[in-house]
């Protein structure tokens, strides 16, 4: 069992990150495409060669390269609008990097702007995931859906985009947050959907990624135990926020902060720090 951190968790941008990974125990960064705005930086190959360059200098793997502006933008709108559009084309440039940098997967998340609220969303998602996951297969990749979807639902979405290479990327504590659902209930009955990544992070009166692992409300700990009886044996990926309020009211230092995560990861996971 390998541990990480999202790109997005970290207290700094940029390839300098895998330093700070490497110094504070960690194994793996979840990679983002970046903002619309920006331009997608990952989409820009001398951006991907200093990842890589830091990657090889330190060890440091990428798990998986997500394109979180899904949260911004929105995946379930008709094909042909501007934010299917704009969606759809940064998840193209994340296949490309994908290949370029050797990274086996690719995650997309369906919150806030793409969550999915009505049934004509729930069919819009999954024509994206079809086109998705065809991309991904074209180059061997594994395709990622992250979303808050009941157990029910999830298992309707995997049978109606019926592609071999989709993956449910779970989360501790996405859906505790958005619908107070018993997530190491969840675990039991979605791990057979479950690749080889998933977040956890935890948070108190519903604060995302709000607290330390164990010291929130989200049932850290029954979810470890269900990971454990299911046998997963995957990356463990940090998505708490630990230069954000509330977790910054405990520590200004985000590392401090980020060492006490892994250490509850590690120990609950049966690994010394």
């Amino acid at each position: 069992m390998k541990f990480g951190i999202c790109q997005w968790s970290l207290p700094l941008d940029g390839p300098y990150a895998c330093t700070v990974a490497q110094r504070l125990g960690l194994e793996g960064i979840q990679l983002d495409m970046g903002t619309w705005e920006r331009g997608l930086p990952l989409s820009r190959p001398a951006v991907r060669e200093a990842w890589l360059e830091m990657a090889e200098r330190t060890g440091i793997a990428f798990p998986s390269i997500a394109t979180t502006l899904a949260d911004y933008f929105d995946l379930t709108a008709p094909e042909g609008s501007e934010d299917r559009t704009i969606v759809q084309y940064a998840f193209d440039k994340a296949v490309e990097a994908a290949v370029h940098m050797g990274v086996g997967t690719v995650m997309t998340p369906t919150f806030e702007k793409s969550a999915v609220r009505s049934e004509e969303e729930f069919r819009q998602l999954v024509t994206f995931l079809q086109y998705a996951c065809d991309r991904c297969a074209d180059h061997g990749l594994t395709m990622a859906t992250e979303n808050p979807l009941s157990a029910e639902d999830t298992l309707r979405l995997f049978r109606e985009v019926d592609r071999a290479n989709l993956t449910l990327y779970f989360d501790t504590q996405n859906y505790f947050l958005h619908w107070d659902a018993d997530s190491a209930a969840l675990i039991r009955e979605l791990h057979g959907l479950f690749g080889e990544q998933l977040h956890v992070k935890d948070g108190r009166n519903k604060d995302l990624s709000g607290a330390i692992l164990g010291e929130g409300d989200s049932g850290f700990a029954a979810s470890v135990a269900a990971l454990h009886e299911v046998g997963y044996d995957g990356w463990i990926i940090l998505e708490n926020y630990y230069d954000r309020e509330p977790l910054r009211a405990e520590n200004r230092d985000p590392e401090a902060l980020i060492r006490r995560d892994l250490a509850v990861a590690q120990g609950a996971f049966n690994r010394s720090p």
